[in-house]
């Protein structure tokens, strides 16, 4: 949580003009109060919560270079996944309990992480396929 606050507030000192850079001051303020208050007032789960603010705002940097590359439609097997992340991220930010609901029914069984971990090896040996025949 603590480094994701820090990523935001460095974000928020880098905003243009064009993205209400006149008011960072206010903004970096605000997101301060929001930061130190999410531990006074939200302190279970911060864990889960710090987790999805890094993955979003790692989002950004991971769509990046997809970005504007409508020529190359294989981008699409990088940039599906992230966007499915982000969702996943909102939604686990406001419910984190939900990670915990999702752990217990994965380890319930063996199967079913040796079905995760090849469904993620295999997606990850595709993409490297697809990122070595370029």
């Amino acid at each position: 949580m603590i480094i994701g606050g820090a990523w935001t507030l460095y974000g928020v000192t880098q905003l243009g003009e064009a993205d209400f850079g006149n008011f960072k001051q206010y903004i970096f303020i605000g997101f301060l109060l929001i930061g130190i208050g999410a531990f006074k007032y939200s302190p279970d789960f911060l864990s889960v919560r710090g987790a999805c603010i890094i993955y979003l705002l790692m989002a950004y940097v991971l769509l990046q270079p997809a970005y504007m590359q409508y020529e190359k439609p294989l981008r699409l097997l990088m940039v599906t996944p992230v966007y499915m992340g982000i969702a996943l991220s909102v939604y686990l930010a406001h419910s984190p309990f939900r990670v915990r609901d999702f752990f217990n029914w994965l380890f319930l069984g063996s199967g079913r992480t040796r079905i995760f971990g090849l469904a993620f090896a295999g997606y990850g040996a595709l993409l490297s396929g697809v990122a070595f025949s370029f």
